[in-house]
């Protein structure tokens, strides 16, 4: 299981990371089993990994508004939508569809 210590501290060191380094935290919270006991661990650690995830599309998304002439960030957000966003929005309805079926309620 991929251990949530090892995810970067900021978006920027985030940013260039393939959906293959960030799938194993996902599949690592959807094989955990959820009790009451680890709700609270389990949901700090979804939001570790989908804060960083807001952070670098809300990254692009003002270096792009900012500069819309800036071609670098232009193609970084482009693949950013391409490769990261679809599968990671794919990866967040798990999350929500595990913890909805799991019928705990937060600590």
């Amino acid at each position: 299981m991929t251990s949530f210590a090892t995810l970067p501290a900021t978006s920027a060191e985030f940013r260039d990371w393939p959906w293959e380094r960030i799938a194993p935290y996902y599949d690592g919270l959807l094989a955990r089993p959820l009790t009451q006991e680890n709700l609270a661990a389990w949901l700090a650690d979804w939001t570790a990994i989908s804060a960083l995830l807001d952070e670098v599309n809300n990254s692009y998304t003002i270096a792009t508004t900012v500069n819309t002439a800036d071609a670098e960030a232009e193609r970084g957000y482009t693949t950013w939508l391409d490769t990261i966003q679809p599968q990671a929005m794919a990866a967040e309805q798990r999350m929500r569809e595990k913890l909805l079926a799991s019928g705990l309620e937060a600590p």
